[in-house]
């Protein structure tokens, strides 16, 4: 449930604590006691705002820092705006901070972080280098009331697996199959073996290193144990 606070200072703070917040934490969306000169400017920025073009290509196209901030820079300084940005987080966390000011003194903040999820295919500094320059871009488009076109969220996803990958995942499975035909696991372990360790990665393919390392290690205990178990002799009735 959302809470609404306010300081000595008469500052709205508005802290969430449902269980979105695992994913997203939104926190110190604060603004200053009165906001009337932002709004005003605000509007006559929104009034100018436009889409922006797409000048970069990554997994998708986008609009990036280089390309956004000349655009934005000079209309919000022409209605007396401007805005700070900085990364907040912790050990677990990334994520940034944005204020948006008036020449008047008035200002709105809004601050967010996400978990920092490893990534194989990068370092994390690299990872959480590029979420930052993402939840900077969009902040500032948000704010503003910019559109790039058509919207990017749905195609932020992992890379696809790479043929060799997938061709990987295959042998895999048919390894599993084949201990579960040698009745080295049950129905149930094969099942598990399955979505745990070769869905997931389907789902994610930057854990494709990480998780097949692990179904790697654990399918070789599976037939360590399967070669040292003791075979069962049948008795011969008299």
């Amino acid at each position: 449930m959302s809470k609404i606070n306010a300081d000595t200072s008469g500052t709205l703070s508005v802290s969430t604590n449902d269980w979105y917040n695992n994913v997203v934490d939104i926190q110190h969306d604060s603004m200053s006691h009165s906001i009337a000169n932002l709004t005003k400017a605000q509007a006559k920025v929104m009034a100018k705002a436009s889409t922006v073009s797409r000048d970069a290509e990554g997994q998708y196209s986008y609009t990036s820092m280089d390309a956004l901030l000349p655009k934005i820079k000079k209309m919000l300084a022409n209605e007396g705006i401007s805005f700070f940005q900085m990364p907040v987080g912790d050990a677990n966390e990334i994520g940034i901070r944005t204020i948006y000011s008036h020449s008047s003194g008035e200002w709105i903040s809004s601050s967010y972080r996400v978990p920092i999820v490893p990534n194989a295919r990068v370092s994390v500094y690299q990872n959480c280098g590029q979420a930052i320059t993402y939840f900077r871009r969009y902040a500032l488009m948000s704010f503003v009331g910019l559109a790039s076109g058509k919207d990017d969220d749905g195609a932020l996803k992992e890379p696809a697996l790479t043929k060799a990958e997938i061709d990987y995942l295959k042998q895999l499975a048919n390894k599993i199959e084949k201990l579960f035909l040698q009745k080295a696991i049950n129905a149930e372990r094969k099942a598990h073996l399955i979505e745990f360790y070769l869905t997931s990665v389907k789902k994610d393919p930057s854990q494709f290193e990480k998780m097949t390392g692990l179904l790697e290690k654990t399918l070789d205990e599976i037939i360590i144990e399967q070669k040292t178990k003791p075979k069962q002799t049948k008795k011969v009735s008299k």
